[in-house]
């Protein structure tokens, strides 16, 4: 059928597919609190036992408050947890269970 390369390529364009639409949008919700409104955002070192922290922190050096970024790095970490459900489903089903899973 497909080799695991094709299935990884399939689940990380379909991440893409379904989050691409946030690119363009600015910051909602809890997002005002956390990120707009957070003087510690500059300062990660402070923020090390909070992985959330650390990253948005890292976001805010690399784009400062650009909403793309953020929402970037959301649509690879949402691909990398796709790939991972992926791998531990293949421990206990097939390739196409593991995929549809």
């Amino acid at each position: 059928m497909f080799s695991k390369k094709e299935i990884y390529f399939t689940l990380i364009a379909l991440c893409f597919l379904f989050y691409a639409n946030i690119l363009g949008n600015g910051f909602v919700s809890d997002d005002i609190p956390v990120i707009l409104e957070n003087p510690q955002l500059a300062f990660g070192y402070k923020l090390w036992y909070d992985p959330q922290s650390v990253l948005n922190s890292l976001s805010f050096h690399i784009s400062r408050l650009s909403p793309f970024a953020y929402h970037a790095i959301s649509i690879v970490l949402h691909s990398a947890n796709t790939i991972l459900v992926f791998w531990f489903l293949r421990l206990f089903f097939g390739l196409q269970a593991s995929f549809l899973g």
